[in-house]
Formats: C-alpha cells, sequence, structure tokens
C-alpha cells in the first residue's frame, strides 16, 4: 500500500511516523469538532479530554493513516499479534481491524498520566501543541537535582530477554508536534507531568480494536 506517511520502524515493535501538514490540518479540524462532553475512558489524570467520534472523520482518519500503518506494522512485525484473538475462538476472516475509539488531550500544567496500556489490538499518540521543551522543564528548581530526565516526557516500558524493565524516552519539545506513535496496545507507557507552563499540551490518541467491547483503560 502506497502511502505519503513517514514511517520509521522503532525496535522492539513500534512505528515513529511524521504527519504532512495536510493530515495535521485535518486533525486540527477533528479536533475543532470534538464532542463536548468529557472522555470518561482514561487511566490518567487529566480534566480536558474529548471524544473524536464522528462518522465521516473516523473513515478518513482510517484510511489515509490507520490502514497505512496497519499494513506496514503487519509487513515489518508479523500476524502474531493476533494470536491472543485466535485462542478466544475467532478465525482469521472475522479479524476486520477497525478505529474503535480516538480522543484529543488537553494536558495542563500538573497532569499526567500514570504506567498503563489498552484494549484492543494496537493503540497511537499523536502531537498536536508541544509549548514546552524539557531541557527547561529539567533546570526548573524541583527538577534540576533529579538524576532523571522524565520530566514532560512520554516513555514506553517493555521487558527485554532477560526479564529486565526497559524504557524508551520520548523528549517532548515543539519539535515533536506532528509525530504520531502507533504500538501494540499491551505496550505500557506514561506520560510525565510539565511544570511552570499555563498553555496546554494538546495531543490525540486512540484504539484499533476487532471487537467492540476492547476499549481503553
Amino acid at each position: 500500500m502506497t502511502t505519503d506517511l513517514e514511517i520509521h520502524n522503532i525496535s522492539p515493535g513500534w512505528l515513529e511516523v511524521k504527519l504532512t501538514e495536510e493530515h495535521m490540518n485535518f486533525l486540527w479540524e477533528c479536533i475543532d469538532k470534538r464532542k463536548k462532553e468529557a472522555y470518561k475512558q482514561l487511566a490518567g489524570n487529566l480534566f480536558g479530554s474529548y471524544s473524536l467520534e464522528n462518522k465521516d472523520n473516523n473513515q478518513i482518519f482510517y484510511n489515509k493513516i490507520i490502514e497505512p500503518l496497519l499494513f506496514h506494522w503487519m509487513n515489518t512485525y508479523g500476524s502474531s499479534i493476533f494470536q491472543d484473538q485466535l485462542q478466544f475462538g475467532k478465525t482469521e476472516t472475522e479479524m476486520i481491524p477497525f478505529l474503535n475509539d480516538w480522543w484529543v488531550n488537553f494536558q495542563h500544567e500538573g497532569d499526567y498520566n500514570p504506567i498503563h496500556d489498552h484494549g484492543g489490538l494496537f493503540s497511537f499518540v499523536i502531537w498536536m501543541k508541544i509549548p514546552t521543551h524539557w531541557r527547561d522543564q529539567k533546570l526548573l528548581p524541583r527538577c534540576i537535582n533529579s538524576i532523571s530526565s522524565t520530566v514532560s516526557n512520554f516513555q514506553f516500558l517493555y521487558t527485554d530477554h532477560i526479564g529486565k524493565i526497559v524504557s524508551h524516552t520520548y523528549y517532548m519539545s515543539p519539535k515533536m508536534e506532528g509525530t504520531m506513535l502507533f504500538f501494540p496496545a499491551r505496550l505500557k507507557h506514561t506520560v510525565y507531568p510539565f511544570y511552570n507552563c499555563k498553555e496546554e499540551r494538546v495531543s490525540i490518541s486512540g484504539n484499533i480494536s476487532i471487537t467492540p467491547e476492547d476499549k481503553s483503560i
């Protein structure tokens, strides 16, 4: 499948994607049309999250962005991610992925997402607006003496072949705007808080499933 997405394979098994200006403009339009009711399926401590559920926009987003990433992931890493579903009696012909749910997050100073995973097959995050830079955050009085550089950042956590817990950190700055991560839904991840900034960080998240019951945690 041909696509205008810039896709990079990241070991041990997720995709790092750079969206085009056209993609970003479309997503901002989706955000403008978001539902007014708060999205209530979150693990995190966030004040402003809203569903982007819209039949027409769902289909456009799936066709232009999600479907090419599904094909790319399967071609790169194989279809073993379906094995759990096969164990529960589903056949491969019944496994038709679809966009189960997606939402926009308006993260404020001090908001965070604890370590969690999602339901379904795949999940994704897209950074739309990042008003802070991790280097500036690291220099704040509360952070400067810490041996950790996690403040304001996004992090994956997983075990290696000997059971050691490994982390992979994405360092948040305006440079990350327009970046999308596409990953297996059970991959643990967390979002650390930022400080001393009254602007909102805006991101989009969602889940790809094969059964309607698979929701985020």
